[in-house]
């Protein structure tokens, strides 16, 4: 794990008000360093866009019809 992701959490932490202590932090930091790897992985696949298996975001239509009301 990095000193820079260590640093980098508890700069963010102390930015949004969240108390964490040392042993926090470096729990923190090793899960964003393994997300950020597998990421990296995930990059680096030559895939192209057709190759997605699911949609990841579609916005419900608005407004969304209730009985007797709309939200």
């Amino acid at each position: 794990m990095t000193v820079s992701m260590k640093n980098y959490v508890s700069v963010v932490s102390e930015t949004i008000d969240l108390q964490l202590d040392a042993s926090q932090i470096e729990r923190v930091a090793m899960h964003l360093e393994r997300t950020k790897l597998m990421c990296k992985e995930l990059m680096d696949l030559d895939f192209s866009p057709e190759c997605e298996l699911v949609e990841i975001y579609v916005p419900a239509p608005y407004p969304v019809q209730l009985p007797n009301r709309t939200l």
